[in-house]
């Protein structure tokens, strides 16, 4: 898709969509030039089968292609240049201005390389294109705006973008069919990265700048404490027993302290002695008593 932009104001341009585009001093033209040495319809640029042509309208007023004085012309290519009177008209072709990018070094692209917000086209017929947003970029049908879109949908100035303090912020001019910021109507707003903005059935997506970032910046992080830690390396007798004391019963060994383990061991060792000497004596007591009645039965 090829766009016309008018070489003395860059960001004076316009998509070349419709099959026909009149260029002219008439506010009925699709681009509209305010110069008494235009004609009411100067030019008619024709886009069929990709081919993009010109044709007279002005009634004997020159028309000049690369200087060379024309009627009509086509098909016209990136980079050709109209002249009506005093008036230069670029014909700009965003695929072959994208190659010839890819061309300049990576050194110096950086250099020429400035931040910006952009309008990235979702849907519709306008699909994928991207429109670049400085500070006070007005959006409309008028080719006056900074960002011109031809089309019933669109007010003659229809919104204007505004950057403060690094964000972006989009007003409403007074359009008939409205600016929505993620579907919600608006007359002023603030809009970020990923919002989507809305002018009736234009839909675009927004695309802020990068961060900052500087990559020699040592992060710093906070020491971690030993009471931040998850798992401790030796885990203390306390918290070991804590653990228990959740997972056990409360007459586990684990929820008794070690010495009274101890002691409790040692009072069984002692009671089982202590049974062991009385099963002792009684037996001995029971074979000296039959002992004795033996022999008191001999005598």
């Amino acid at each position: 898709m090829l766009k016309l932009q008018q070489r003395s104001k860059p960001d004076t341009s316009m998509w070349l969509v419709k099959s026909s585009t009149t260029i002219g001093r008439n506010s009925s033209c699709d681009f509209i030039i305010p110069s008494n040495k235009i004609a009411g319809v100067h030019i008619e640029l024709l886009s069929k089968n990709d081919q993009l042509s010109l044709s007279d309208r002005s009634e004997g007023k020159s028309i000049f292609v690369n200087d060379l004085p024309v009627g009509q012309y086509g098909p016209l290519k990136h980079g050709d240049v109209i002249r009506l009177a005093d008036i230069e008209l670029e014909i700009i072709d965003p695929k072959q201005v994208l190659q010839d990018d890819e061309q300049i070094p990576t050194t110096q692209k950086t250099t020429q390389s400035k931040k910006s917000w952009q309008l990235i086209a979702i849907g519709d017929w306008l699909a994928g294109q991207q429109f670049e947003i400085r500070d006070d970029t007005v959006l409309g049908r008028d080719a006056s705006c900074d960002i011109t879109i031809p089309g019933t949908h669109l007010s003659r100035r229809h919104a204007e973008f505004k950057i403060v303090d690094n964000q972006l912020e989009i007003h409403d001019l007074g359009s008939s069919n409205g600016t929505y910021v993620n579907d919600r109507k608006v007359k002023q707003s603030k809009v970020k990265t990923g919002d989507q903005v809305r002018f009736d059935v234009l839909i675009f997506k927004v695309q802020g700048p990068p961060p900052d970032v500087d990559m020699n910046k040592t992060i710093v992080r906070n020491a971690i404490s030993l009471d931040d830690t998850v798992i401790a390396a030796n885990p203390s007798p306390s918290a070991s027993t804590a653990e228990k004391q959740w997972k056990t019963k409360p007459t586990s060994v684990g929820n008794r302290p070690e010495e009274e383990i101890k002691l409790q061991r040692l009072h069984k060792q002692m009671q089982t002695k202590h049974h062991w000497w009385l099963y002792f004596a009684v037996t001995l007591a029971a074979c000296l008593s039959i002992a004795y009645f033996l022999l008191q039965n001999k005598l």
